[in-house]
């Protein structure tokens, strides 16, 4: 943890993994672990695990909300699901062509109830945009017809 203020180091906790993406939720910081297909979970205020929360796949974006938690695995062509942490049940969301994303990342806008899926690390990236809840495309963007 760094200061913002002056950067300076604060705190340090060593992880179990290698991490792909953190995300703050309220008075918590998640960090996604790929090689361990789970997400740590540690309190903001002083960095203490709390608890780890794991999956099928290799996490590597993903958004909380409540619940759920969307999230893509983590590789080139990868698929991305959202999942319900009480009972279990696996969704795949699928793009346009049915195929698979590409080095996606996830950001979930709770006041449209709208999951953006990003495509990232080539020429021909879309960028998706779900109903949240239906997890049926609303719309999409790619440059050109290409990607961006």
């Amino acid at each position: 943890m760094i200061d913002s203020k002056n950067m300076m180091p604060v705190s340090n906790t060593p992880l179990a993994g290698k991490p792909a993406e953190i995300n703050l939720v309220g008075d918590k910081i998640y960090i996604s672990l790929p090689d361990l297909s789970r997400i740590d979970i540690f309190l903001k205020s002083n960095l203490t695990k709390i608890s780890s929360l794991y999956f099928e796949h290799e996490v590597s974006s993903f958004c909380v909300d409540g619940n759920y938690i969307y999230y893509s695995e983590h590789n080139q062509h990868c698929d991305v699901y959202k999942k319900n942490m009480t009972t279990n049940e696996l969704i795949k969301i699928l793009p346009d062509r049915g195929y698979s994303f590409y080095q996606p990342k996830l950001y979930l806008n709770k006041q449209d109830n709208i999951l953006y899926i990003g495509e990232t690390g080539h020429t021909g990236s879309t960028l998706f945009y779900y109903d949240a809840t239906t997890l049926q495309l609303k719309s999409l963007f790619r440059k050109n017809n290409y990607g961006i």
